[in-house]
């Protein structure tokens, strides 16, 4: 009899931390956060909630529909962003700063003395995610739910959750075929086996900084991701064991390998008993060729492989589209004659989709840019025409 379906209070019981994470936007993380709230509640499973990014709020930034609020019941704990309080609709007994800030303000733990809807905005840096938790759990909590923005699969980093509930559906892509490959893939990622040691997390996060890297995970295989061809170096096979040349080469062409190469490296040699007991091939008798799986880079130097997923998803040209707006502004304020600190009024216009990006992404920018306001429409100030990504894009920024 075909197993029935569990809940995701089922899911997520051996687990005292849970990270939710979308594949795209309106991927249904926020309907799902919610489901696991009223079945912890019904269960009586006390939780502790924080996030990264901002969730909860009432219209999505960038398609302007209705989004659906977060809903928490009373003697929830909560942390949130300071600047958020004021939408949380709850009765509130503040219990702690927490010293840790963000755009919007210092993180402030509370309890919900009442139910009601909250909005949550966290920390975006793993190990801030991690303290925060740490500071959640001496309140009585018997899990800890972690809200996910757009494509923080670093989320699901042992350090921060011990589990992870990946949402996806139609809105990742018109075609379900690229969606389900594409969940599948990144389900795949997320289960990999951790390698026997780590760069500590201060190099890691340079390593992620100063390479605009996503996540950086250790891994003990990696064969998902490279392959190895053997040809034979006729200059050592061929007067050694001339007439079996043929057979070798076939033989080698059929070879598995990652099977091949680990018996290489460990015995120093590869016998190919299947054409003749005598056929014993070293490293010097072979033509060895490292094949790249498709959408990956990898190289190989002492021992270590590094593998990078080259493959360009919809949340990383967005995020791409951020980081060009943000350097193009930093460019025109040194051009301007600001000084580091002076704060600015951001000015665009711009087709829909640098639009939307501007809508998505608006507190970042303006932390990033030290701007007091982003407007759309006519230019103030110093004006510059970019082509940012393809697109024209026509910015102006004014000294506040």
């Amino acid at each position: 009899m075909e197993e029935s379906m569990k809940s995701l209070y089922e899911l997520v019981a051996p687990y005292d931390s849970v990270s939710l994470i979308g594949m795209c936007k309106n991927a249904g993380k926020t309907t799902t956060l919610n489901q696991l709230i009223a079945e912890l509640k019904r269960n009586g499973v006390s939780f502790g909630a924080t996030s990264v990014g901002r969730d909860g709020e009432s219209t999505d930034l960038v398609t302007n529909t209705v989004k659906p609020g977060i809903f928490v019941y009373k003697g929830t704990i909560v942390a949130t962003a300071a600047d958020l309080l004021k939408y949380c609709d709850t009765t509130r007994e503040i219990l702690c700063s927490t010293g840790i800030y963000t755009p919007m303000g210092e993180i402030i733990i509370f309890r919900a003395r009442t139910d009601g809807f909250v909005q949550i905005a966290g920390p975006s840096m793993t190990s801030q995610l991690a303290e925060v938790s740490e500071l959640i759990r001496p309140y009585g909590v018997d899990k800890i739910l972690i809200d996910g923005a757009l494509g923080r699969k670093s989320l699901c980093s042992r350090k921060v959750s011990q589990s992870t509930i990946l949402c996806t559906g139609a809105s990742y892509h018109k075609s379900m075929a690229t969606v389900v490959r594409d969940t599948a893939y990144t389900c795949e990622i997320l289960q990999l086996p951790q390698a026997p040691f780590e760069v500590p997390e201060f190099f890691v996060e340079i390593i992620e900084d100063e390479l605009n890297i996503k996540k950086v995970s250790f891994i003990e295989d990696v064969s998902a991701y490279t392959n190895y061809s053997f040809k034979p170096q006729l200059r050592t096979v061929g007067p050694k064991y001339g007439k079996f040349l043929g057979k070798i080469k076939a033989a080698l062409e059929n070879i598995d390998g990652h099977a091949a190469m680990a018996q290489l490296k460990k015995e120093g040699s590869i016998t190919l008993s299947e054409v003749d007991e005598s056929i014993v091939l070293t490293e010097e008798d072979l033509l060895i060729s490292v094949a790249q799986t498709e959408g990956f880079a990898t190289e190989t130097g002492n021992d270590i492989t590094v593998v990078l997923n080259t493959k360009l998803t919809p949340e990383l040209i967005e995020e791409g589209f951020v980081r060009e707006i943000i350097s193009k502004v930093q460019t025109m304020r040194k051009e301007a004659g600001f000084e580091v600190m002076d704060k600015i009024v951001l000015s665009f216009k711009a087709e829909k989709t640098i639009c939307e990006v501007f809508a998505a992404h608006k507190e970042e920018i303006q932390s990033e840019v030290l701007a007091v306001d982003i407007k759309e429409g006519a230019l103030e100030g110093y004006q510059k025409e970019w082509n940012i990504n393809g697109h024209k894009v026509e910015l102006g920024v004014e000294k506040q």
